[in-house]
């Protein structure tokens, strides 16, 4: 009976969880492959079980109680630490020995991945690396849920439940038309943006972050004219002259060789931008992962010499 009753608690606590997290019951049924009813009907069953109360209905939306809310964060760890143990346990017994699952952000996973990918399957062809490029919170997130070995991110703030083994540093550049209308624009001078339209990143992309603390603390207004989802389309949108950018240095690398466009460097501690290899301290790390590790090390310390 206990056994059945831990499995129906975890179950309930699954669904509880995707409805906090997702605020919708039809959702959190659609994601678990399950009917509405069928999910009220488990959270209730635990509720009853408990004599408690963890979601009231609004409507037909969600509303966690004040139990409901000091909850979820016991949830969240006892579901994690239910990963790690499952975890643990394949790949002690050879699941996934070989695999390395990687999140990182788009600007890394698109400009300086293929390099440490390249140096890496020369001196291991027969580990497999899985890699998914994903914004800078969200691969971080994957790190903290247990869903990825190790997200390579640009690190903010610290954490608790999180190692982080620094790569390497940048400082990212506003981008500009090679066009006379620019041609005043220098290194060194950021008032002379003032007044520019702006091509932005998505607000939880490092670059908006940055791009927004350097105005905020500047107190240079550039208009916001377009926000893109990716590099590429900021990229091609610079070209076009619709306006400046803030992206890293390696996004245009070869439009500034070519003269398409030009960098303007920007002295300010918003424009750093570190890299960092993020693992989480509960997770067990496989060979396959520790040596993903030590040559994405030293990939960095070749690529700084």
């Amino acid at each position: 009976m206990l056994s059945i009753l831990h499995v129906m608690s975890n179950q309930a606590m699954k669904l509880f969880l995707k409805v906090a997290k997702l605020g919708n019951i039809r959702l959190a049924a659609e994601e678990s492959e399950l009917t509405p009813s069928a999910v009220i009907k488990a959270i209730h069953r635990f509720e009853s079980e408990r004599n408690c109360k963890l979601i009231q209905m609004n409507g037909a939306m969600p509303k966690l109680t004040m139990l409901g809310e000091a909850l979820l964060p016991l949830a969240e760890r006892m579901l994690q630490s239910e990963k790690a143990i499952d975890d643990c346990i394949a790949r002690f017994t050879g699941q996934d020995e070989d695999v390395v699952t990687v999140h990182c952000s788009e600007s890394f996973g698109a400009y300086h991945l293929p390099g440490a990918l390249v140096y890496f399957s020369s001196r291991h062809p027969n580990l497999r690396i899985e890699c998914s490029l994903r914004h800078n919170n969200e691969s971080l997130q994957g790190t903290l849920d247990m869903r990825n070995d190790l997200s390579i991110v640009s690190l903010s703030e610290s954490h608790a439940e999180i190692d982080v083994i620094p790569l390497f540093s940048e400082n990212l550049v506003f981008i500009v038309p090679c066009d006379p209308a620019y041609d005043a624009i220098q290194s060194g001078e950021p008032w002379r943006l003032n007044g520019k339209p702006a091509i932005v990143h998505e607000k939880e992309a490092f670059p908006r972050r940055a791009f927004e603390q350097f105005l905020r603390e500047t107190g240079i207004e550039c208009p916001i004219r377009m926000e893109l989802s990716n590099n590429e389309s900021i990229r091609q949108s610079v070209l076009a002259g619709l306006g400046i950018a803030l992206v890293s240095p390696a996004v245009v690398r070869d439009d500034v060789s070519a003269k398409r466009l030009r960098t303007i460097e920007i002295k300010h501690p918003s424009m750093r931008r570190s890299y960092g290899i993020a693992m989480h301290r509960g997770r067990h790390h496989t060979r396959a992962v520790k040596l993903f590790v030590d040559s994405l090390v030293a990939w960095a310390s070749d690529k700084a010499s």
